[in-house]
């Protein structure tokens, strides 16, 4: 939920929500994963804008706040834990 809300503060793309399912990459995974779909190639204006040096920035820099968010906040989980 952190990198979804920080997505979509960086970049103003509309909000498909939040999907669990236990997809095979996921699935294999011994830490902590997330699989984040940033858009759509078959989608005309979802392309233009996958193909954009800013907007690809905007995805970056949203996706890299919302795992630093995560990490915060589980850091301070496990602090009040000890």
């Amino acid at each position: 939920s952190r990198v979804q809300s920080s997505l979509i503060k960086e970049t103003n793309a509309k909000t498909r929500g939040i999907k669990k399912a236990p997809l095979a990459v996921l699935k294999i995974a011994e830490m902590a994963a997330i699989l984040v779909e940033i858009g759509f190639v078959t989608n005309k204006n979802e392309m233009a804008d996958l193909k954009s040096p800013s907007y690809q920035s905007a995805l970056a820099r949203g996706i890299a706040s919302g795992i630093e968010r995560y990490l915060s906040d589980s850091n301070n989980s496990l602090i009040n834990l000890l």
